[in-house]
């Protein structure tokens, strides 16, 4: 049981470095594309892209969870 909680726990974790590296890299490319273009939509769609990442976020559980819906 114990190496099964590891085991989940380091996927977690695996998950997570992941999913921020990913939108670190996303975020990233649409400030180039802003700061190359001047295009605000790609300011814009990077604001969005944080909103969302937050919005999926649980602080006080440490991971993603789905958002309550209205």
């Amino acid at each position: 049981m114990e190496q099964t909680t590891n085991t989940t726990n380091e996927l977690q974790k695996l998950v997570l470095e992941t999913t921020a590296y990913d939108m670190n890299n996303q975020l990233e490319q649409l400030i180039f594309k802003f700061k190359d273009t001047g295009d605000e939509n790609y300011l814009k769609d990077s604001e969005a892209l944080r909103s969302e990442f937050y919005s999926w976020w649980d602080e006080t559980k440490l991971a993603f969870v789905t958002p309550v819906e209205s």
